[in-house]
This record gives C-alpha cells, sequence and structure tokens, in this order.
C-alpha cells in the first residue's frame, strides 16, 4: 500500500480556496490607531444588535459613535 505524504504542493494555499471578501482581509490590519479602543462586554437588546448588525461591516463602530453623540446631549449618570 503506498501512501502519499499531504504536503503544500497538495493543497496549495489555504487562501486560494477563501472567498475573495475574506482573502482581501489576511494580513490588513496594522497597529491600533490612538485613541486605543478598550475591549468591554455589554448587553444590548436584541434588536439594537440585530439592526446595527444588518447595516453590514463597520458595526461595531457605529454603535459606538451612536454613544458617542448620545454622550454630547447626556449625562451617563
Amino acid at each position: 500500500m503506498h501512501t502519499k505524504t499531504l504536503t503544500h504542493h497538495l493543497f496549495g494555499s489555504a487562501a486560494e480556496v477563501l472567498p475573495l471578501s475574506l482573502r482581501k482581509k489576511l494580513g490588513v490590519r496594522g497597529p491600533q490607531k490612538a485613541p486605543f479602543e478598550e475591549r468591554i462586554t455589554i448587553r444590548l437588546s436584541r434588536e439594537v444588535v440585530e439592526q446595527f448588525r444588518e447595516s453590514g461591516e463597520g458595526w461595531q463602530t457605529r454603535v459606538d459613535a451612536a454613544l458617542r453623540e448620545w454622550l454630547k446631549s447626556h449625562s451617563p449618570t
């Protein structure tokens, strides 16, 4: 019985089989620009999250912008 060793030449690069939308993102992110963002866990209503997610890529940035806008005329306390 003959077995072939699985090598890169048999499979090629994983990037070659990824959809174009994902290939564009490979290795794209550089150092984070100031001000640095803080990773947190927050609970939001399902409706709010769904609407922002449905708005497409960058939805978390738009949540941040909406909260910043709200803070301009409201006090968080």
